[in-house]
């Protein structure tokens, strides 16, 4: 039975009561029925979840647009459009999230009406199948059409066997991101593999017609800084959540771990940030295109950007006009007359009004821009913030030095370890911590040749228990211990029990004769 030193447990509360601040007032203990809906680890989860979904799918989305642009196709006609992809991966996830805990097979069959009915709708929506055809949604007459395009091999048909492998796909991975969420190593291999096939995907479209490829390149311009941003979001997040499991009694640590987390983040959004500005600077024809492919949602998207960039434009003309106005005023001594307008033609021209110049247009599309980018990095960096908060532990330890590091030091250590997670594991050389010809080196060898002949040594079983039961087996029997003869199982054993418990090793002078009496006791044993 396991002893329980009640002494050691009454210290330890003693210790504990005597380690608090009279006088300071307690705090109940948090439950999970006390925890709000919204919280550190809500958010922390949340974003975990956002950047993780990114990693999935946005390299799917870049390939999927390149496969649509070398096929002559518009890139907003592809197999499964980005916002039911989007949505299909929600809902595979959120599904396996509400019966996790089940086996593969059995959530596979669980799922399979839902995931028919996608592939119905996915058939009845996706642009490259049957989305065009009828006069509305609830249109159901291109299912009398189906037999035929069967038997023509209609282009329809014939991206219908590619767009089901896809939702197979999107299906199985959002499956097993809501049942189980990937660990840091995961995360980091999908990182990997992620911006290999982006990379690949944006070399590959240098082949397209020259008609689709300036709005591919300025897509895979906005998915490649998003695969980075999500990348680096949910390797910080990981590494803080296997730092803080390690190492859970530490806040100290876990406030430098926080620390290094809103300085990577922070740096990362600065970077993305920037690179974001100047590809929508330079490519915001690009932006209609991005937003086209969110289906509906982009469509209301563009239509709200485009009066918002026109209202700015007016805006922006009129207090030019003012201030030069303020600036050069009209000189009103100017003696020039100018013809009279008639009165039918002032009519006719006072329903038109002037068109907006076009380099106020792309001023208004430049702050728009700006001032999203800003506003997206300001609600980042407060999620961000509310992740980090840094929160002094309720006890006080007392008695205890710290060595103050600075957040150089920890970003730059933390910084190499993320790189070299980066590397191919590659399994460590295994290195002999026992010196050859030593006593614990002989010790060990004689355990392992005693274990091969059957003798092994019990785990309950201590060096001198073990050495009294070998003289009773058939190898060594008749080793007991005689007066002025020198046993080398006697002899081995006190050497070890020297050099492992007391730290007494024998001499230089000494272990000649130990191992000779080792080698004997090994020959013995290996007959």
């Amino acid at each position: 039975m396991p002893v329980v030193h009640t002494g050691m447990i009454e210290m330890s509360r003693m210790e504990t009561a005597m380690a608090k601040i009279p006088g300071q007032p307690t705090k109940p203990e948090a439950s999970a029925s006390r925890v709000p809906w919204w919280s550190t680890r809500t958010s922390r989860h949340l974003v975990e979840f956002a950047a993780q979904l990114l990693l999935e799918l946005l390299p799917v989305e870049a390939v999927v647009i390149v496969v649509a642009g070398y096929s002559g196709q518009d890139i907003t006609a592809e197999p499964m459009p980005f916002w039911f992809l989007i949505g299909t991966f929600l809902l595979a996830s959120g599904l396996g999230r509400y019966l996790i805990g089940i086996r593969l097979p059995r959530l596979l069959v669980i799922s399979s009406p839902l995931f028919v009915l996608s592939a119905l709708l996915l058939i009845r929506i996706s642009p490259a199948l049957y989305g065009s055809s009828g006069n509305g949604f609830f249109d159901w007459s291109w299912m009398s059409s189906f037999g035929s395009d069967v038997a023509n091999q209609s282009p329809a048909v014939a991206a219908l066997p590619a767009a089901l492998l896809l939702l197979a796909y999107i299906w199985w991975r959002g499956l097993n991101l809501g049942g189980d969420p990937p660990d840091y190593s995961m995360v980091m291999r999908r990182f990997k593999y992620g911006m290999i096939a982006i990379i690949a995907v944006v070399i590959a479209s240098i082949g397209l017609s020259p008609a689709l490829q300036p709005h591919v390149v300025g897509v895979l311009g906005f998915l490649l800084p998003a695969e980075v941003f999500a990348g680096l979001v949910a390797a910080a997040l990981g590494r803080m959540a296997l730092y803080q499991a390690e190492r859970r009694p530490d806040a100290y640590m876990r406030t430098n771990d926080r620390l290094w987390l809103s300085t990577a983040l922070g740096l990362a959004v600065a970077a993305i940030g920037f690179a974001l500005v100047i590809n929508l600077i330079l490519n915001y024809q690009s932006v209609g295109s991005l937003l086209a492919l969110l289906g509906p949602i982009g469509t209301i998207t563009n239509n709200l950007t485009t009066l918002l960039v026109n209202g700015l434009a007016q805006l922006l003309r009129f207090l030019f006009d003012w201030l030069f106005g303020l600036i050069h005023p009209i000189a009103s001594h100017s003696t020039v007359r100018r013809p009279a307008i008639p009165i039918s033609k002032a009519k006719h021209t006072a329903h038109k009004p002037p068109p907006i110049p076009s380099e106020w247009l792309d001023i208004a599309r430049i702050v728009l821009e700006v001032a999203a980018l800003v506003l997206v990095i300001v609600l980042f960096l407060w999620l961000i913030r509310t992740l980090v908060t840094h929160r002094r532990p309720p006890e006080e330890v007392l008695d205890e030095e710290r060595e103050s590091l600075d957040a150089t030091s920890i970003f730059s250590s933390q910084l190499r370890a993320f790189l070299a997670g980066l590397r191919p594991a590659r399994a460590a050389a295994w290195e002999d911590p026992l010196v050859p010809g030593s006593v614990r080196y002989l010790y060990r060898e004689f355990l392992e040749t005693a274990g091969k002949r059957g003798m092994a040594r019990h785990i309950s079983e201590t060096p001198d228990e073990y050495r009294a039961r070998l003289p009773t087996t058939p190898a060594l029997g008749g080793t007991e211990p005689q007066d002025g003869v020198e046993q080398p199982l006697e002899v081995l054993n006190e050497a070890y029990n020297s050099t492992r418990y007391a730290e007494r090793p024998p001499t230089e002078q000494e272990m000649p004769g130990i191992r000779r009496l080792a080698k004997s006791l090994l020959n013995r044993l290996e007959r």
